[in-house]
């Protein structure tokens, strides 16, 4: 789902696919993701590892949509800033969730007032913050 080419802001969330549902297996989520957009929130997914060795890091790419959503001509300005924004994953992007959560200036910073871990994967748990 895109945004429309109205000026409407709307609140973000952030969303961490689990380990090995990257790229075209990202649709096992259409249902979640297009309920959460219909209800009028932007959801960005990114691309994380998408092999089954490579979800360590997937807790800063999540954190890393917030710079690009601030930084990006397209999307910045369609973002509502004031309101909290969400983060959310599944297996593995649970555990990004959980450790991203934990990162109190990056909470602060990007104003995160939510954070849900579905079923987080427990052995990437002891990430510095």
């Amino acid at each position: 789902m895109t945004l429309e080419k109205e000026k409407t802001k709307f609140p973000l969330l952030v969303f961490a696919h689990g380990r090995g549902y990257g790229g075209r297996l990202i649709k096992a989520y259409d249902d979640v993701l297009n309920n959460l957009a219909s209800r009028g929130y932007v959801i960005v997914g990114p691309l994380s590892g998408t092999t089954w060795s490579g979800c360590d890091d997937f807790f800063e790419d999540q954190l890393r949509v917030f710079e690009w959503m601030k930084e990006d001509d397209d999307y910045k300005d369609r973002i509502d800033w004031d309101k909290k924004t969400g983060i959310f994953g599944f297996g593995s992007g649970g555990t990004a969730t959980i450790i991203s959560a934990g990162h109190s200036a990056k909470v602060k910073k990007f104003n995160i007032g939510a954070a849900v871990a579905l079923h987080p994967r427990q052995s990437s748990l002891s990430k510095p913050s």
